[in-house]
């Protein structure tokens, strides 16, 4: 307490020898103006919500609107961006007398969606009825995430921009997809995600951030070596005597760290 009444008292001690006036300079307060209406508008924890993961079983999802005047029913219109067509939204939701809050009800039908593809949507409060003072669009993403299946576990050796390996990481494969594969906390805890064509045996990697960002360069990357050459430079990665074998390069915006070959060896477990 007395650190910060001596604070206090030098700022003071200054403020009038600058000539400030601070204490008796008189100012003019101007209130913000009071909105009127239905006041409607989503919660900041709703718009934070930017992507829906839906129910392959279910056929519809709610979305909370709120609104701040409650003394009777009213009902509201919305403006609604669909780009993909896909889903029934309702362009106006209704509020019974005494309640600050309402569902809209967006159906779906869970067959047309592509699992793993996530859709965008955009709700807007009419301007009449909105208030200046919360938020009067949620934009979102929905759609059905893919499910996976642990498989396997094995070993990922490091050769080109870690070094050493991570023993005992898990293999999944996607469930929709069987193609699929993916392996969590992998590098800096990251998942690595490639395909592996059985029939023609081949893996190909895909394009993901590392976890890692190197102060000079910026965010590491990693990915497939042909993808990234736009040509055939090192072929395919393999699966052979329960080893994957994967032709990767790592990368930055402003050039490459290496490129060659670092495997998974499957310790337990195997594909299908």
């Amino acid at each position: 307490m007395k650190t910060i009444n001596k604070l206090f008292g030098a700022l003071a001690c200054l403020s009038l020898i600058l000539g400030l006036g601070a204490c008796t300079e008189e100012y003019e307060y101007t209130p913000g103006e009071m909105p009127s209406g239905s006041q409607v508008y989503f919660s900041t924890t709703t718009v934070a919500t930017t992507q829906v993961d839906l129910s392959s079983t279910e056929s519809s999802f709610t979305v909370e609107v709120c609104r701040a005047e409650t003394s009777s029913a009213a009902t509201v219109n919305l403006n609604v961006t669909d780009e993909s067509g896909l889903f029934t939204i309702p362009s106006s939701v209704s509020f019974n007398a005494g309640e600050a809050t309402a569902q809209l009800t967006i159906g779906y039908n869970p067959a047309e969606l592509v699992f793993g593809t996530y859709y965008p949507i955009t709700l807007t409060v009419e301007e009449s009825v909105s208030t200046p003072y919360a938020p009067a669009t949620y934009a979102f993403n929905a759609g059905i995430p893919m499910t996976w299946t642990a498989v396997a576990t094995g070993d990922y050796a490091y050769s080109l921009f870690f070094s050493g390996a991570d023993p005992g990481l898990t293999l999944y494969q996607c469930d929709q997809d069987p193609s699929l594969f993916r392996i969590p906390n992998w590098g800096y805890g990251v998942d690595f995600t490639f395909t592996y064509d059985a029939a023609a045996n081949t893996v190909v990697v895909d394009d993901f951030f590392i976890g890692y960002t190197d102060a000079t360069n910026g965010d590491v990357y990693v990915m497939d070596v042909d993808t990234y050459a736009g040509q055939t430079v090192a072929g395919p990665g393999y699966f052979e005597d329960n080893v994957f074998y994967f032709n990767v390069i790592y990368y930055v915006s402003a050039g490459y760290y290496g490129m060659g070959t670092e495997t998974f060896t499957l310790t337990e477990g195997s594909i299908n």
